[in-house]
């Protein structure tokens, strides 16, 4: 039978092992709201493995939860979470997934995840940040790089098309 929400309050506040095996069956489990309603209340649940609970939902289908996990690792330094950040840089689909998770890597003092930040900067409008980008890129010289710089060989500014075709032969 259902429990009424006063009894669920009282032995979710106790921290009752029902309710936490049924709060942790929802995060593993649940729909994608189910997901992020418990996500945005892990302060108050009581969760023992919090951060492998994180790093598993870095893996889930829906990207509103992965993308939350990620917030909620921001910060963190242990191996285990830095480990599977670089999965997420390596074979997360989004690259906002991609991106959250290499600017954890930098922070974190992992500066071969650097060269993702740069990718972002060549979508900059300004020409010069563009440019500078493709330059850090020639010094850094991945060939896994250039899909990021091909567009930018159409691009409306000269500076930008011409820094792009030589960082293309550079690769």
């Amino acid at each position: 039978s259902l429990m009424g929400a006063e009894e669920f309050q009282r032995r979710f506040s106790s921290r009752d092992k029902v309710v936490a095996a049924a709060v942790l069956r929802a995060l593993r489990y649940g729909a994608a709201e189910a997901k992020l309603a418990v996500l945005n209340r892990t302060s108050q649940l009581p969760i023992k493995d919090l951060k492998g609970e994180l790093i598993l939902r870095l893996r889930d289908k829906d990207t509103r939860v992965r993308l939350k996990a990620l917030e909620m690792l921001d910060g963190r330094r242990d191996q285990k979470t830095l480990n599977a950040l670089e999965v997420v840089v390596a074979r997360d689909p989004l690259p906002e997934a991609q991106m959250r998770a290499a600017r954890i890597l930098v922070a974190a003092g992992k500066k071969a995840y650097e060269k993702y930040l740069l990718l972002e900067d060549l979508k900059s409008t300004d020409a010069s940040v563009a440019v500078a980008a493709m330059e850090k890129l020639i010094q850094i010289g991945d060939p896994k790089m250039a899909p990021g710089v091909e567009p930018l060989v159409r691009n409306s500014s000269p500076d930008v098309r011409a820094v792009a075709i030589k960082a293309l032969h550079t690769f």
